[in-house]
């Protein structure tokens, strides 16, 4: 067989194992979101296109020190000082499937105006039903304006065949009329876990 021959045939059972969750439902596969469903562009090496924002605005640049591929994304605060975000859209998880736990992570960066300041990161639940809030976990790392560095959260679904969605935020008093951040590689992967916790303090939004 050809060796161009030989690498599609290989990518091609790649595909099939993650769109299959690699035929195994026990939960200690490492992806078993169907291939299908996975967020577009995590590391913005193409263009922007899955991400939604709120009070932002996203800016695709290249960055040297990206932590995969060569490019990142700006987001930059347009609207009132408050809560601005990136977000998978539509939602990565389309179906969830009660009590399994899905963990999300990005890699993000400060600029010089909120060097130090927490970023969030969260997974939030779409429970449509009888008014209640939809259920979300958090969590937050202090950004650096000099490195990368990785936030990560884990959140248990608590309903079967809702979605849930992954937010990258900066939240709180501390955000200031213009300011940005700047995300790479975000991630979300159903694999197995244990409790999380609730929300971050900074991050209860």
């Amino acid at each position: 067989i050809p060796a161009a021959m030989t690498g599609l045939l290989v990518a091609a059972v790649v595909v099939a194992l993650l769109a299959s969750g690699g035929g195994d439902d026990g939960g200690q596969a490492d992806v078993t979101i169907p291939a299908a469903n996975l967020t577009v562009n995590p590391s913005f090496e193409r263009d922007k296109q899955g991400w939604d924002f709120f009070e932002s605005r996203i800016a695709r640049e290249t960055a040297s020190d990206a932590p995969d591929g060569e490019n990142v994304a700006r987001v930059t605060l347009t609207g009132a000082p408050g809560e601005y975000s990136i977000d998978d859209f539509p939602e990565t998880v389309s179906s969830s499937r009660e009590g399994r736990f899905y963990t999300a992570s990005a890699w993000v960066k400060a600029t010089d105006a909120n060097d130090g300041e927490p970023i969030c990161i969260s997974l939030r639940e779409g429970l449509d039903d009888d008014g209640r809030e939809d259920p979300f976990t958090a969590a937050s790392v202090r950004m650096s304006a000099d490195e990368y560095r990785e936030v990560r959260v884990t959140h248990r679904a608590t309903a079967s065949d809702e979605t849930i969605g992954v937010h990258v935020f900066r939240a709180g008093g501390g955000v200031s009329e213009g300011e940005a951040f700047l995300v790479d590689a975000i991630t979300l992967a159903e694999r197995p876990g244990t409790d999380p916790g609730g929300p971050a303090p900074e991050c209860d939004a």
